[in-house]
């Protein structure tokens, strides 16, 4: 209702602004005023008074000559039509927009109005013509430099290029998108590594990977050193890894991670030890996972950064332990005591019960059942005196109790040992008064076989 309220207070105001333009046939501030209005009229779902807005705007930037505008103008104007469903003409409004930039060679509205096409074609089911816009995209956004239009082309068009089933093009596509991606610092790769991983773990898609990634690395060992060579090879790294070539990953990576030490940017430079240290973990050579990891910590103590070094140091008790001599397991006992010590820090309840459960599921995975136990009961007790000093009964510190509640049942029912774990779901049932989250877990603890 407010924000109803603030929208027709905005489209009074930008009545009253083109009524005054009009007065003083000020045609700079008349498609200015058009424009804001049409904006108003298409957030509140308005696209009739919207097109007329838009259309009226185009007339005035028209009559001033301003093509940059002008592009601007009709691109929003297929936006509207889009919106409404008016497909036809929205494809006809965003070919004008693509018109008009490329006349005067305004590279970022060109660009922008072949994305808004290439999208529009896609979904009418047009893939060629689709791929044909976002090609267009990509090779027009490569030479303005702009990482995040280059990105955004890149991943629409392997989206396309892997709906026609041009797999070799498709994972190109996306080695490209990630790239540019993570040159930006974008949270879009989780998505676009689901992508890859899929592809590239295929057998079906062995060859058109394998092909993929050759033309990849060829293009990547011409670049220049830098950083978009750096963070190009932790890509062909990553990939690498992906498909268990561990030494081709390792040397790649090897290669960025030297460039990124002496360039000293340490945010990228952690990303590319991560991704190492998986390589080496994946490879099961837990002593050089454990080496990198050491490295990693020590980069993210510079960069202050508690959060970063919790994960490492968690990560390094599981790998010591995956080595099972005794000076290895008291490194491990070491590392998981200051994974905890770092939690309690900062007061991160869920960092705490990660902890606790990588402990417990790390001892367990080497046949430590019994120690695992009183890893967790230790975890348990933290957590609910957590509960009980802060009186906090939120469903943060109750999800985090469920985490290390959890684990610690099942392994209680491994050791035959039902009971025990019935008798802490009562527990943090009491301890939260929250009946149905561990109601729910007891019936799963009943049904375990």
């Amino acid at each position: 209702m407010q924000q109803q309220r603030k929208l027709d207070e905005a489209l009074s105001t930008f009545k009253g602004q083109i009524k005054v333009a009009e007065t003083l046939d000020d045609k700079k501030n008349l498609a200015i005023g058009w424009n804001c209005l049409g904006d108003i009229y298409k957030e509140q779902g308005n696209y009739d008074e919207a097109v007329v807005a838009f259309q009226n705007s185009i007339l005035n930037e028209k009559s001033l000559n301003n093509k940059q505008n002008l592009s601007i103008s009709w691109n929003r104007l297929g936006t509207v039509f889009r919106d409404a469903n008016n497909l036809e003409e929205a494809i006809s409004a965003f070919n004008k927009a693509i018109e008009i930039a490329k006349e005067i060679d305004d590279k970022k509205n060109w660009a922008i109005s072949l994305d808004c096409l290439g999208i529009l074609l896609r979904d009418q089911g047009k893939l060629d013509a689709a791929a044909t816009a976002f090609e267009s995209e990509v090779s027009i956004a490569e030479t303005t430099f702009n990482n995040r239009q280059i990105a955004i082309a890149w991943n629409n068009l392997a989206g396309i290029l892997r709906q026609q089933k041009y797999f070799e093009k498709s994972i190109f596509s996306l080695l490209k998108a990630s790239t540019y991606n993570e040159m930006l610092k974008d949270n879009q790769q989780h998505r676009i590594w689901n992508h890859l991983g899929s592809m590239l773990n295929s057998r079906n898609n062995l060859e058109a990977a394998n092909s993929a990634l050759q033309q990849f690395s060829f293009i990547t060992e011409s670049l220049q050193f830098s950083l978009h060579r750096a963070v190009a090879q932790h890509t062909l790294g990553r990939a690498y890894k992906m498909m268990n070539r561990f030494e081709e990953a390792e040397a790649i990576l090897r290669e960025s991670q030297e460039w990124l030490e002496e360039s000293n940017d340490r945010e990228m430079l952690l990303k590319v030890l991560k991704t190492l240290s998986e390589t080496f973990e994946k490879k099961k050579d837990w002593q050089q996972a454990e080496q990198i990891l050491r490295l990693s910590y020590n980069e993210a103590e510079k960069a202050k950064d508690k959060f970063l070094q919790e994960k490492i140091v968690r990560k390094l008790g599981e790998i010591c332990l995956e080595q099972e001599t005794e000076e290895k397991l008291a490194y491990a006992k070491n590392y998981f005591r200051h994974s905890i010590n770092l939690s309690l820090e900062m007061n991160d309840s869920i960092r705490l019960a990660q902890a606790y459960k990588a402990w417990g599921d790390a001892l367990r995975h080497i046949g430590k059942y019994e120690d695992s136990v009183s890893i967790l009961v230790e975890g348990f007790e933290k957590l609910i005196d957590n509960i009980e000093d802060h009186g906090q009964k939120s469903g943060r510190y109750i999800t985090s109790l469920n985490i290390v509640t959890k684990v610690l049942g099942r392994t209680l029912i491994s050791l035959r040992r039902r009971e025990e774990a019935l008798k802490y779901c009562d527990l943090a049932s009491l301890a939260t008064d929250s009946h149905d989250t561990w109601a729910n877990l007891r019936d799963e603890f009943l049904s375990i076989s």
